[in-house]
């Protein structure tokens, strides 16, 4: 007759193998699915940008050739063109350089449109570029939206990788070394030109 307490020690094994692996399968699962949201927001908010860039560019066009406001905003225009080209051409995880250098050239495009259109909204003929403002004060706030969305899903990912037993999980799987940099943010000062708009 077989001993009880190597049945017992035997199931007690057994269960123990089984917790183990649904901790190590399911750890390894959410930081796969985590890149992968990564990923997909890294896509979508490329996107969301060049809508940005295009729509900046629909206005600038429009306006009369003239104003400070108007140079600082192409040149503006053009750092941001190029910012995103090189994000293009990299593979996830992005660069740090090249992340805190997107967020500081999506920063100086906000303040660039945010004069722009201050400007615009104490002109004649602004109510004839109503529709263009609003649809960039709306892609503005698109942008930064997507850019939160980006910075959650890179925390969470580099939040796992970094205590137990996630820190563990990832060294298994050679995912320690992956590190995903938040982008630096400002929130949008649509409400800044919602004013403009009011007093013009």
């Amino acid at each position: 007759m077989k001993n009880p307490w190597f049945a017992f020690a035997g199931i007690c094994s057994l269960v123990l193998a089984i917790v183990m692996f649904s901790v190590v399968f399911g750890g390894y699962s959410s930081l796969i699915r985590a890149q992968k949201r990564i990923e997909a927001m890294e896509g979508h908010l490329q996107e969301q940008c060049r809508i940005q860039l295009d729509d900046a560019r629909s206005l600038l066009a429009d306006l009369e050739s003239g104003g400070r406001n108007q140079a600082d905003l192409a040149g503006a225009l053009d750092a941001y063109a190029d910012i995103l080209d090189r994000l293009d051409k990299k593979t996830s995880p992005l660069p740090p350089d090249l992340i805190s250098g997107y967020g500081a050239v999506q920063i100086r495009l906000n303040h660039s449109l945010t004069d722009v259109i201050r400007e615009l909204k104490t002109s004649a003929g602004a109510t004839d570029m109503e529709d263009a403002v609003k649809k960039l004060t709306d892609q503005e706030a698109t942008v930064f939206v997507t850019g939160k969305r980006y910075n959650k899903e890179a925390r969470y990912f580099n939040t796992r990788t970094t205590v137990f037993p996630g820190f563990i999980i990832a060294k298994l799987f050679n995912l320690d070394e992956l590190r995903y940099h938040e982008i630096p943010l400002e929130r949008p000062k649509s409400s800044d030109t919602q004013e403009a708009a009011g007093a013009s």
